[in-house]
């Protein structure tokens, strides 16, 4: 089972729309198809209008996809998923070698992907998924306005579809049936929320006006010892301000760090994921986290990115809160 890393790259989304050539019982059968798919779907918590409103990019797709092949096929992970309803993402992430945070980020998607492929019971929709070995398929894109799918459900106006590119999207002005192929624009679900988010932006810009002087003052300085030495300083509100590398596998941790959120508990992770994927730490080491200025709350890192990295990697860790260690409690994981 270890090797099946490998396979994580092998697929990707094929850029080009399916076509499809089909008779009317294809679509009656593949309509009957998808309601036994919505069934299971439901089964597993699974909502179509959820799936639409997160859907990931084509790189994330592409790797959940290649995920799902390879737990569609292991027979011990498809029983304790069926049985559990729930994805055993421990087990996953150590076949695949992708943090439990990421499964679990793409729950909704993954749970989708592996329904569709581990039982071989909707071929009619599977087959509509375009896909191919990386390095086979073609490099054609264009800006889209107008998206083509299957249809799975009528929600009042909207129809909500499945791509051949794995997408779960909601559009409308579509009047096709149940299983037919159909197309449409991007439904527009923004307009009721005008109103709250001009209130919320004035909200915002008061807010922002009052806590200027704040976010210039360094609160509170992190010190990481992983493999790499790496300082990051934060303002009172917990933003960060500034990064420092103490060595050279600290800058090499920095260059590759993607702070998407500048929290500190997001900043610390993302340090802690980057010197396990350069391999200055591995299971079972110990790192060390030094706190200065403002304390953080005891129990700060009881939950969330940094907690969930200690965990999946089976980190040791010594945490000094200004001189008070703190400790991170272990939850029981799949």
């Amino acid at each position: 089972m270890k090797g099946r890393i490998l396979e994580k790259d092998k697929y990707i989304f094929l850029k080009r729309p399916a076509m499809e050539i089909y008779h009317k019982s294809e679509i009656e059968s593949r309509e009957r198809q998808i309601s036994l798919m919505k069934r299971e779907f439901i089964q597993h918590k699974l909502s179509l209008m959820k799936l639409s409103q997160e859907v990931p990019d084509e790189k994330t797709r592409n790797l959940l996809l290649n995920i799902a092949l390879i737990v569609s096929t292991e027979e011990a992970l498809i029983n304790d998923f069926l049985s559990s309803r729930k994805l055993p993402f421990k087990k996953i992430s150590k076949i695949v070698e992708e943090p439990v945070f990421f499964l679990q980020k793409h729950e909704r998607y993954l749970t989708a992907y592996v329904l569709l492929f581990c039982s071989g019971k909707y071929p009619l929709v599977t087959r509509y998924l375009q896909f191919a070995e990386k390095g086979q398929g073609d490099s054609f894109q264009k800006e889209q306005r107008i998206f083509t799918g299957i249809a799975l459900k009528k929600h009042k106006d909207k129809t909500m579809i499945m791509t051949s590119q794995g997408e779960f999207l909601a559009i409308t002005g579509s009047d096709s049936g149940i299983g037919e192929i159909t197309t449409g624009r991007i439904a527009n679900t923004r307009n009721h929320l005008r109103i709250p988010l001009i209130l919320l932006t004035v909200l915002l810009a008061i807010f922002l006006l009052i806590s200027y002087n704040m976010s210039k003052t360094i609160a509170t300085t992190v010190r990481i010892s992983a493999g790499g030495l790496v300082q990051l300083q934060f303002n009172e509100l917990g933003t960060m301000l500034a990064s420092r590398a103490e060595n050279s596998w600290g800058t090499s941790m920095l260059e590759g760090a993607n702070f998407d959120r500048k929290d500190i508990d997001t900043a610390v992770g993302e340090i802690i994921e980057q010197a396990y994927i350069k391999e200055y730490i591995r299971e079972g080491d110990e790192i060390t986290i030094l706190i200065s200025g403002e304390a953080l709350p005891s129990d700060f890192f009881t939950s969330g990115r940094t907690h969930d990295r200690l965990l999946s990697y089976q980190l040791k860790y010594k945490i000094n809160n200004l001189g008070n260690l703190m400790s991170i409690e272990q939850s029981q994981t799949k």
